[in-house]
């Protein structure tokens, strides 16, 4: 009973706080967040459009939890299809860190995650920048070299 009550002061939270942003949250996202998540603090709803097509509609959440950033992005039907957490740039693998002070050795580390897509496929994110440009990296699990996206300042 006091676990369901929780749950529902949560919700409640979480949907009052998506609302006064604009958002409507699907209820079925907000119910498994509050489950999820029940000591997340700092939540902020937003509504966003993923897959190659940009066709793929989300909600996704950030917020904060023991002092570490997270994202969620959850579907319509309340199923989390990625889930994103700050990481500090000393926790990297060593074979990422290797390949920054090789490849990338005149930029500025901005910040490093750790993604995990639908709880299957987990990669390293690093957002680099310099004075031109900026950056994400991708790694795999094991700190290998994945892909890089890069937008003009």
């Amino acid at each position: 009973m006091r676990k369901l009550i929780t749950v529902l002061i949560l919700s409640l939270a979480a949907s009052s706080y998506g609302q006064n942003r604009g958002v409507e949250v699907p209820e079925v996202a907000k119910l498994r967040f509050a489950e999820e998540f029940p000591s997340a603090t700092h939540q902020r709803w937003q509504k966003a459009y993923r897959g190659d097509e940009g066709d793929q509609e989300r909600y996704e959440v950030v917020f904060t939890r023991e002092g570490n950033k997270f994202l969620v992005s959850y579907s319509n039907d309340g199923y989390i299809r990625a889930l994103e957490e700050s990481l500090p740039i000393n926790k990297l693998p060593k074979a990422v860190k290797n390949y920054l002070k090789k490849s990338f050795k005149d930029y500025n580390i901005n910040e490093a995650s750790i993604v995990s897509y639908e709880y299957k496929k987990e990669t390293y994110q690093v957002e680099i920048s310099n004075d031109e440009t900026y950056s994400v990296l991708v790694f795999d699990k094991k700190g290998e070299f994945l892909n890089e996206s890069q937008v003009n300042k």
